[in-house]
């Protein structure tokens, strides 16, 4: 026997016999634990089986199952020439954006809270009244005590009285990345909808409240097959972010780190002979894009609250909300969202298109309310944004919106829509970057 090697890598020792007529015969006991990760898992499988019940397999063989082994006199072992089609598909992140948390954990006390106070007041020296001195200090008063994974939290502003801002239960499904809270909300509001504060219940799933450090925003991605070991070198809008040296195989690359706006991205692709291979392609990026597939939405329901003298008033409006937006390609995104109570209800869908020369946006809805009627309201929006992201950036920004004489949200008392359309062009230029 002797070294098995697949290019400059050594695998192991492998079990062989060389016969009188220059055949090899392989022991497979010590050949497949050494080639099967290295080899995609239906072709792992497919050689297994088709060498079952053979405890020696000659290299002619193998070489027609898609494994060529040839003997290398300067090592007495053997070496590897696999097809790249037949490797593991790999991924290589540019930005290393894996959301996933590393190192130790703290545990959670069973129980925890805090009490935070803000206060601010007034000094008046000279003024028109004889009022002087210093004013009645505010105290803004923010707390929350966790047990067992549910916390209650609080909201007070103390002056000249007491004033409860907010009281609810919260707790956080991370598994399925939902948040559900009871008591007072204080709902999402999306396109036309508007939103109001209310007392219910509500379930939202928020990747920047429940997961912050996770990239929910598309990066990217590519796959390239390399025949030959070679060194890969990204760049974006002319800028290198990466050199990898990778061996043969197929790779998935991903994650690059995006600027807002237009991305150029070059891969040059050198092999040990000098050979130089470039893969180019554009793509639009956008913040407000989710990954496809990837989902956000909230849902609001209770009874809808007022501040007041001494804390929240709660009315004898029942209303409900809610919003739903999902990726479905990694260039577009589109969502609704709706409103109601007693009065009436607002229904609106919304997109976000990251084209190839700027990003669309677009929010069209449509209101009914007792007392007003019935009214629609379009915007859309367009944003070019021009730069590399490393130095200055030009943004050229365009908006369009008409809207409807009787078009209301709920809780208004009369529609004042005083534009039959309007319209605005800016351009931004930093200075100093």
């Amino acid at each position: 026997g002797g070294p098995l090697r697949d290019g400059a890598f050594i695998l192991g020792e492998v079990d062989y016999i060389l016969t009188t007529d220059d055949r090899i015969l392989v022991d497979m006991d010590t050949l497949l634990p050494l080639v099967e990760p290295r080899l995609a898992p239906k072709d792992a499988a497919r050689i297994r089986a088709a060498t079952a019940g053979d405890a020696r397999v000659s290299t002619e063989t193998l070489a027609a199952l898609g494994l060529p082994l040839a003997y290398d006199p300067a090592t007495f072992g053997l070496i590897m020439t696999l097809d790249p089609a037949l490797r593991p598909r790999q991924s290589i992140s540019i930005a290393g954006s894996s959301y996933a948390v590393t190192g130790r954990l703290e545990e959670p006390a069973r129980l925890a809270g805090y009490v935070t106070a803000f206060v601010s007041t007034d000094y008046v020296h000279q003024g028109l009244s004889d009022n002087t001195g210093f004013d009645t200090p505010t105290i803004l008063l923010d707390s929350a005590i966790r047990y067992r994974g549910v916390v209650l939290e609080n909201e007070a502003t103390i002056n000249d009285g007491f004033s409860r801002d907010g009281t609810r239960l919260v707790y956080d499904d991370i598994g399925r990345t939902a948040r559900y809270t009871a008591g007072d909300l204080n709902p999402i509001s999306r396109g036309f909808s508007g939103a109001t504060s209310m007392a219910g219940l509500s379930m939202v799933r928020s990747y920047s409240e429940l997961e912050p450090q996770r990239n929910v925003q598309p990066r990217g991605q590519r796959t390239f097959t390399l025949e030959r070991a070679s060194t890969v070198e990204t760049y974006i809008n002319g800028r290198s972010v990466q050199q990898t040296r990778l061996e043969p195989g197929t790779y998935d690359i991903r994650d690059f780190p995006f600027a807002q706006g237009a991305n150029d991205v070059r891969l040059v692709i050198r092999d040990d002979a000098g050979r130089e291979t470039v893969v180019n392609f554009s793509l639009n990026f956008d913040r407000s894009l989710l990954a496809r597939g990837l989902a956000e939405f909230g849902v609001f329901a209770g009874v809808e609250s007022t501040p007041g003298n001494d804390g929240l008033d709660y009315t004898d409006q029942v209303g409900g909300s809610g919003f739903y937006r999902r990726g479905l390609t990694d260039s577009f995104t589109a969502g609704a969202n709706f409103r109601v109570n007693n009065d009436g209800g607002v229904v609106g869908t919304e997109a976000v298109w990251a084209s190839p020369i700027g990003t669309i946006g677009g929010d069209v809805a449509a209101s009914s309310i007792n007392g007003i009627g019935e009214g629609y309201a379009v915007n859309v929006s367009f944003e070019r944004t021009f730069g590399d992201g490393f130095g200055a950036v030009r943004t050229l920004t365009g908006t369009f919106q008409t809207v409807s004489e009787d078009f209301a949200t709920p809780g208004a008392l009369t529609a004042d829509n005083r534009y039959v359309w309007e319209a605005g062009l800016t351009y931004a230029h930093t200075i100093g970057a």
